[in-house]
């Protein structure tokens, strides 16, 4: 079938632009109309709409879903679709939405180097925002925040850096430009520095040499697996801080894995200190992962927390396996699981991501989400009890949205945003970029990197000069 042309996503936003307001160190968009669409994917052929919507998107409920196709918001190459559409090669999915982007932290990009002239640009981006467009991110993020800051049309990604991430990124304002910087990076002839801050006392120096794959594309999970990529990282530890039980770490990747610096940091057993995939002991056990393996069962794991919060008088949140029966609808499918990993995935790994998925679900307010037009609100039968629905729904969430009646979810705390990990320069046979250290680096490890920079600097500088 051939492609159709996609809506104008740009005049969609011209139309109503989205409105910016800073809030409590946060950088916050308010909400907007907006079109979401994409072609099908070949992992998506011969599947049901509502289940690609459910489960490769994740952002709105079943019920939601539901409501949207059959109200024809959700459509098939613009046509309404039904409970039972499938998809096909070359067809166009459409959604518009009323967006809640979620908000970002209020620090703006700094400009480390900018050459109008050569097409050069080059930022510290800081954690919390994706550079391009992607999920419920339009517009917080690095792309179109600096086109707004500093009216640059065009911009070409040369580096990736994950949302949670700081750091370097090298743009080109020009297409050759682009082109040219991101064939060094293909090219594998940068070499890249990195900070982090990890749990625990750090060893002097460790260098890690285990393979490494992507099982779960939905959480952006990478594990330690025999049959996967190659990667090599060195580290270093530059400070430790007894008081927080943390240490702040030198990293230097030797190759350019998916999340190499984290999974590996997890395998010695000291993953980044605010790491919501690679840290937690609710997600990974006692060990958090050390050796590149899950230590118990989601079973053994609930119940430690729930009996360590219950001796110690602390609020219980609600967790799956001690939820009443009536709001156990609200756990999502987990059959998809392993579907898309590249290698059979051990029911340890299926359990870590179980749990991943539930602990993301939470953040996002999904365990309370109820999409009033696709499920609450076709109960009620006046405005009266709509709106009695509504409260009971969305108590304790801030309210709900006028104009599409999700419910509101409070702005996360802003250390919540990003992790501790700063890609702090990056160097080429031509040039040297480095980005300003960040403010969560104390003032020991400030000090190793005065007193190690020059030297280490050169020695990196020798060693990209001796791979031309």
């Amino acid at each position: 079938m051939p492609q159709q042309r996609k809506t104008n996503v740009r005049d969609v936003l011209a139309a109503d632009p989205p409105k910016i307001i800073n809030k409590n160190g946060l950088r916050c968009v308010l909400p907007y109309y907006y079109v979401y669409q994409t072609y099908a994917k070949e992992r998506w052929f011969g599947r049901k709409l509502v289940e690609v919507c459910t489960t490769e998107f994740r952002d709105r409920s079943k019920s939601y879903y539901e409501w949207a196709i059959q109200s024809g918001i959700a459509t098939i190459n613009r046509e309404k679709a039904t409970l039972d559409s499938a998809l096909r090669n070359g067809d166009l999915i459409q959604n518009k939405v009323h967006a809640h982007e979620p908000p970002v932290v209020a620090e703006l990009p700094v400009i480390i180097y900018r050459d109008d002239e050569k097409g050069w640009l080059v930022v510290s981006k800081p954690g919390s925002m994706p550079v391009h467009p992607t999920g419920r991110y339009r517009k917080n993020t690095l792309l179109e925040i600096l086109k707004d800051e500093h009216a640059i049309e065009n911009l070409y990604c040369c580096n990736r850096l994950d949302r949670l991430t700081s750091g370097v990124m090298v743009i080109g304002t020009k297409k050759a430009a682009g082109s040219q910087l991101g064939a060094a990076f293909m090219k594998g002839s940068i070499k890249k520095e990195y900070i982090a801050k990890v749990i625990g006392k750090f060893p002097d120096r460790e260098v890690v040499d285990e393979p490494i794959i992507t099982v779960d594309r939905q959480m952006g999970l990478v594990i330690r697996h025999k049959n996967g990529k190659s990667a090599k990282t060195i580290f270093e530890r530059m400070s430790y801080d007894e008081a927080t039980d943390t240490s702040v770490v030198y990293c230097q990747p030797l190759t350019g894995r998916t999340h190499q610096l984290r999974v590996h940091l997890q395998y010695l057993g000291h993953p980044i200190a605010n790491d919501p995939l690679y840290s937690g002991h609710d997600i990974w056990g006692e060990k958090r992962g050390k050796g590149g393996w899950p230590a118990y069962s989601t079973g053994r794991i609930l119940d430690e927390i729930y009996q360590q919060k219950k001796e110690q008088n602390a609020p219980i949140e609600v967790l799956e396996k001690h939820m009443a029966e009536d709001d156990k609808q609200l756990v999502r499918s987990d059959q998809d699981i392993g579907f898309n990993s590249p290698v059979e995935l051990d029911e340890e790994y299926k359990e870590v991501i179980r749990r991943l998925r539930a602990q993301k679900d939470e953040s996002d307010g999904w365990a309370r989400w109820r999409d009033v037009l696709g499920f609450d609100s076709k109960k009620a039968n006046d405005a009266a009890e709509e709106k009695e629905n509504l409260e009971k729904i969305t108590q304790g969430l801030g309210g709900y949205c006028p104009t599409c009646f999700i419910p509101l979810i409070e702005d996360p705390p802003r250390e919540k945003l990003f992790i501790y990990l700063h890609a702090t320069r990056y160097t080429s046979p031509e040039w040297c970029f480095e980005a300003p250290l960040p403010n969560w680096i104390d003032e020991q490890g400030r000090d190793w990197w005065e007193e190690n920079n020059e030297v280490r600097k050169s020695e990196i500088q020798k060693a990209v000069n001796e791979m031309e």
